[in-house]
Order: structure tokens, then C-alpha cells, then sequence
């Protein structure tokens, strides 16, 4: 055996224990935890009525306050979206959008041309 498999070996042998004692103190800390569990107590007479009743007698509030934050919210959003579609806006390319209509136009030209289509006996309005 070489030094690198003794050292593997000596590693998992450590790996092993350590395993073991965590599980014991695990199983040691389940068991007393199912000992208290265990344990019998005996409620005084009248104190089970007692924290119902004082239960039933706590009022609590329906919350009929105007919740700002979450207008607030709203409202910067939809002036973010506002701020940012007037700047993208000034800063579009309106020639690209004009550019592809002129060629649909010239295609549409071309197409009533090349078929000798009219407005009154076509087949759609070009």
C-alpha cells in the first residue's frame, strides 16, 4: 500500500467516527426531547374555560387604514413608464419605419402594376 491509500483509509476511518458520535448525540437529544414529551401534566380545573373565553373576548382589528405605499408604488411605476417611453421616444428612429413603409408601398405599386389591377375590379383594396 502506498502513502496516498493509507491516507485515504485513515481519512474515511475518521469520516466513520465522526458519523458515529454525531448520531449518538443525535439519538441522545431525541430522546430526551420524547422524555419531555412523555411527561404527564395536569391542567388546573377551569383553565382550559377560562382561555377560551379570554380568547373569544380579543377583539381584533379589521385594519381600515388607507395603505399609501402600495398606491405609491403603483404610481411610480406608471411614471417610470411614462418618463421612459417619452425618452425612448425622442431618441427613435422614425426614417428605419418610414423606410420599410415606402418599400411596402413600392411593392404594393408594383404588384397593381404588374397585374393591371384597378380600384374597381380588384380582388382588395392596395
Amino acid at each position: 500500500m502506498n502513502n496516498n491509500q493509507k491516507e485515504n483509509t485513515g481519512n474515511s476511518e475518521k469520516n466513520v467516527k465522526q458519523t458515529t458520535f454525531k448520531n449518538a448525540v443525535l439519538e441522545t437529544t431525541i430522546d430526551q426531547i420524547l422524555a419531555v414529551l412523555d411527561t404527564e401534566v395536569e391542567v388546573p380545573e377551569g383553565l382550559v374555560d377560562k382561555v377560551i373565553k379570554e380568547k373569544n373576548s380579543i377583539k381584533l382589528s379589521a385594519g381600515n387604514r388607507f395603505d399609501f405605499s402600495k398606491y405609491l408604488q403603483i404610481a411610480a411605476v406608471l411614471i417610470a413608464a411614462v418618463l421612459l417611453g417619452v425618452l425612448l421616444g425622442k431618441n427613435a428612429d422614425v426614417n428605419s419605419f418610414q423606410k420599410k413603409q415606402s418599400q411596402q408601398n413600392k411593392a404594393l405599386l408594383e404588384l397593381k402594376d404588374k397585374h393591371h389591377l384597378s380600384e374597381n375590379y380588384s380582388f382588395g383594396r392596395l
